[in-house]
């Protein structure tokens, strides 16, 4: 069975979004983000090892079983000797996690799946509504919640911040951070934006420059029509509270 957490951990260190991973494999994007996300049963040994090779990294290391052919290699004393070990090791994780968590006063956030909001030039969009939950000691009004991927929006939005995102009807967002939805092109954005006759400038508030003095984020230019959705603005962000 495949570790979703490592899957995921691989994907994101190697740069690559489930639309990517998922034409190498040759599936949809809603297959992969599926197995991803643990809500259906793993995919084919062929698939794994397709995985595997995209990775570059081991069937075993992603079925979470890497320590199988060693404990296999081993003597039958050196196996016990292991076993033992391994005994000791979880009898001190479940001590460490009989402390109680203090999560009364903490709020639930329902988090939309892999429906990442990009910080940087625009992440692939799907129209999965799975959630996950987080927690936060704070309470604000939303209408989605999204885990923000990269760092264009630093210093305000973090990699991994979770943003809060506010539907509206007010017509004039001129200057407010958004959730804009590039339906043609299929990308998400969070940005500052600018409303500019005919067309729309998405603004990163990270304003780091290569050494010939050019933005590494420039300004994204898109043309204000039927193609270009604005989702909400960004009332907050937060690190969501880990809960042992």
């Amino acid at each position: 069975m495949l570790n979703t957490k490592r899957l995921k951990s691989l994907r994101k260190k190697l740069g690559y979004t489930q639309k990517d991973v998922a034409l190498k494999l040759r599936v949809t994007q809603q297959n992969y983000q599926k197995w991803e996300s643990g809500f259906t049963k793993s995919p084919t040994t062929e698939t794994i090892i397709e995985l595997a090779n995209i990775f570059n990294t081991s069937v075993e290391y992603l079925t979470n079983t890497e320590i199988l052919p060693i404990y296999q290699a081993l003597s039958e004393t050196r196996q016990s000797e292991l076993v033992s070990i391994a005994e000791e090791k979880l009898k001190e994780q479940l001590n460490e996690n009989k402390v109680i968590p203090f999560i009364d006063n903490l709020i639930p956030y329902q988090v939309i799946s892999e429906q990442s909001l990009s910080a940087g030039y625009g992440n692939g969009y799907t129209d999965e509504q799975e959630t996950y939950t987080v927690f936060w000691d704070k309470d604000v009004r939303y209408d989605y919640a999204a885990e923000i991927e990269g760092d264009s929006m630093e210093p305000k939005f973090h990699d991994g911040d979770i943003a809060l995102i506010r539907k509206t009807h007010v017509n004039d967002y001129d200057g407010c951070v958004c959730v804009i939805d590039d339906v043609a092109n299929q990308r998400v954005y969070i940005k500052r934006i600018h409303i500019e006759d005919t067309h729309v400038r998405l603004e990163s508030l990270n304003k780091d420059t290569y050494d010939n003095g050019e933005l590494i984020y420039p300004d994204i230019l898109l043309e204000n029509n039927e193609n270009l959705k604005l989702i909400g603005k960004v009332v907050d962000s937060f690190k969501p509270i880990e809960i042992k």
